[in-house]
């Protein structure tokens, strides 16, 4: 199965821990597609119709009303979880949560 970055894929999070974003829902897929290739996880930001925070959320135009990449939800996730391919992100919205990771990330030098 192809994965890329900036794909979107229905993700099953269940069963998880405390307040990790649960049930079945899209997640877009932010690890390097040649990482990708070779692995057996991927990283992934679940998306959501829940709370928006404007720094670190980013709104996904192309899914249901208000649904935003939630960046603090970030984790690596088996392939096993990915189970259809459902679209793929803009690349506006790619380099909205690129800024938003390294500002969550504290990345900045």
């Amino acid at each position: 199965m192809k994965i890329s970055r900036g794909d979107i894929w229905l993700t099953n999070f269940d069963p998880v821990v405390g307040c990790e974003i649960a049930k079945t829902r899209p997640a877009l897929v932010i690890s390097h597609s040649s990482y990708n290739a070779v692995a057996d996880t991927v990283s992934v930001i679940p998306i959501s119709t829940g709370r928006f925070i404007k720094s670190f959320h980013v709104y996904m135009s192309d899914m249901k009303e208000g649904s935003h990449a939630v960046i603090p939800q970030l984790r690596v996730a088996s392939k096993k979880r990915l189970i259809k391919k459902i679209g793929e992100a803009r690349q506006g919205e790619l380099d909205q949560i690129k800024e938003r990771l390294i500002r969550y990330l504290d990345l900045r030098k």
